[in-house]
């Protein structure tokens, strides 16, 4: 099964449900945080456990990762896998423990309709300038759920992918503390559902450069997509080596050997055809309707097409080549620059796909099926099944 394949698994059992934010609300959503924390200062070497143990752990997957049309664009958080998505009806359940001393400040639970199942996520607090998250815990610890009170605040329902329907409820703004390895619940133990997320953001750091910023939510408090960090990027050792052994494919047979180690959502390069596209007069969230053109998470020197559900007659999914430097035929996201050049793309859905820049906040693609050579499919050009993307 190849690379791509897998993904398109990977993209319909584990995002499943991650339409929006998959932290329980504290940060975008806003509200609540711990009143009892003190500064981390410069530390970022603040947790000391890993939530999963090595040997429940498949890979610990970077930033970045593109799974339409949930996650069309670079993901915000980290994925942990404790299934193989090429084995889905094998899934054990699994413990997830706290990876430090942690105040939790706010969990959602989610509810999937015609999955007719449930599962949480948990904001929580080291310090007063991080907030981390998981989400898709399909259990919570019966100490720790004893603590949190009603899910009665701020629900809401939507469909993150076609055909799926979820309503989300929060619990109040609270604080619970607890401790590193403590448990929190578990992750897997329900066939097709193979794994974690763990997002972090850190408001001490420079913000992430966006082409168009008006396009991204920004929170008062810092806790917003301009100030994601790699969870992985901030374990003590001997953790801190044991996770990096882990970072890299879901599978674990390919490591992210490129700084920096835990992935990026900044791929955003203005006046190129790289980085994010929006499908114009629509809001950024969910994120089926647009479309990435990024590096590869975990192998950067490959590039990825990252369809939503914008292009007529092709369905969404995410497709990757190895750029070019030079010539028409699969030429990097970050060389394509304004201009009436038509780039032909190959393998693209098992066609082609035509791409042009019409300046530097528009761009035009179609996918075509057939001919799966550029140069089968000549003359260049597009019909009335292409679309256009805007900034």
């Amino acid at each position: 099964m190849s690379r791509s394949a897998v993904w398109g698994i990977v993209a319909l059992a584990v995002l499943t449900g991650c339409g929006q934010a998959d932290s329980a609300g504290l940060g975008p959503a806003g509200g609540g945080g711990s009143t009892k924390l003190g500064s981390c200062g410069s530390e970022t070497a603040v947790f000391t456990v890993m939530p999963v143990d090595p040997a429940d752990l498949y890979g610990w997957v970077p930033l970045g990762q593109m799974g339409p049309p949930a996650h069309t664009f670079p993901t915000d958080h980290q994925y942990l896998y404790v299934n193989n998505p090429t084995t889905p009806s094998v899934s054990p359940s699994v413990p997830v423990k706290s990876p430090g001393a942690i105040h939790v400040v706010r969990v959602k639970r989610t509810q999937y309709h015609e999955l007719d199942r449930s599962d949480y996520a948990i904001d929580f607090q080291v310090c007063k300038e991080l907030l981390g998250y998981f989400a898709h815990l399909q259990t919570l610890d019966g100490s720790f759920a004893a603590k949190l009170g009603s899910f009665d605040q701020g629900c809401n329902s939507y469909s993150p992918n076609p055909g799926l329907n979820v309503t989300q409820c929060y619990t109040r703004n609270i604080d619970v503390a607890i401790g590193a390895g403590d448990p929190i619940g578990t992750s897997g133990g329900i066939p097709g559902v193979f794994g974690l997320d763990f997002g972090l953001y850190d408001r001490r750091i420079g913000p992430h450069a966006f082409a168009n910023p008006a396009r991204w939510a920004s929170s008062g408090d810092g806790f917003d997509r301009y100030h994601v960090v790699a969870s992985s990027d901030y374990f003590a050792e001997p953790a801190r080596s044991a996770v990096g052994q882990k970072v890299g494919s879901f599978d674990g047979s390919v490591h992210r050997t490129t700084a920096p180690l835990g992935g990026t959502i900044a791929s955003d390069i203005a006046g190129s055809a790289q980085g994010a596209w929006f499908n114009d007069g629509l809001p950024t969230s969910p994120e089926g309707p647009h479309l990435a053109l990024a590096p590869d998470n975990v192998t950067p020197g490959l590039q990825v097409f990252s369809i939503g559900l914008s292009q007529p007659g092709v369905a969404s999914g995410a497709w990757r080549f190895t750029p070019q430097g030079s010539g028409l035929v699969n030429r990097s996201f970050a060389e394509v620059t304004p201009g009436p050049t038509i780039y032909c793309y190959e393998g693209v859905m098992g066609g082609v796909a035509f791409l042009r820049l019409g300046s530097a906040t528009t761009l035009t693609l179609e996918v075509r099926n057939g001919p799966a050579t550029c140069g089968a499919a000549e003359p260049w050009g597009f019909s009335g099944a292409s679309f256009t993307y805007r900034r």
